[in-house]
C-alpha cells in the first residue's frame, strides 16, 4: 500500500520484492546483494534492467564508490520524470498479478489429473 505513495525504489533485487514493485508499477535502483548465491538477485536485477524498469547499482569494495554510484543514480533518475514515466511503463509489462493462481492451477493439475 505504500507503493503508491512512492516515486522511486531503492531496494535488493530479490524476487518477491521485484514481483511487488511490477506489480506497483514503480520503478527502481536496484543494489543486488553481493553475497547472494549464484548471484541471484544480480541475475534478477538485470532482467528489469534490460527491460527498462530499473537501474542497477553494483556493489563495490569501497562503500564510498558504491555510494556515489547511488547518488549519481539517484540524481538522473529524480530529474528526469519523462524516464522515471517509461520506466512505471516498462515495470508494469513485467508484472505478473496473477502469478499466485497460475501456481495454483499448475498444483491442482498435479494433483488432480484429468483422466482422458
Amino acid at each position: 500500500r505504500h507503493y503508491g505513495s512512492a516515486t522511486l525504489a531503492v531496494t535488493r533485487a530479490g524476487a518477491g520484492t521485484l514481483a511487488e514493485l511490477a506489480c506497483a508499477g514503480l520503478p527502481a535502483i536496484l543494489l543486488p546483494y553481493p553475497q547472494a548465491v549464484d548471484q541471484h538477485q544480480l541475475a534478477n536485477a538485470r532482467i528489469f534492467e534490460q527491460a527498462g524498469a530499473a537501474v542497477i547499482v553494483e556493489h563495490a569494495a569501497e562503500s564510498t564508490v558504491t555510494a556515489e554510484r547511488l547518488d549519481k543514480a539517484l540524481q538522473s533518475l529524480i530529474l528526469d520524470l519523462g524516464r522515471q514515466q517509461t520506466m512505471r511503463a516498462a515495470m508494469r509489462r513485467l508484472a505478473r498479478p496473477d502469478a499466485a493462481r497460475r501456481v495454483a492451477d499448475v498444483l491442482l493439475a498435479y494433483v488432480h489429473p484429468k483422466v482422458s
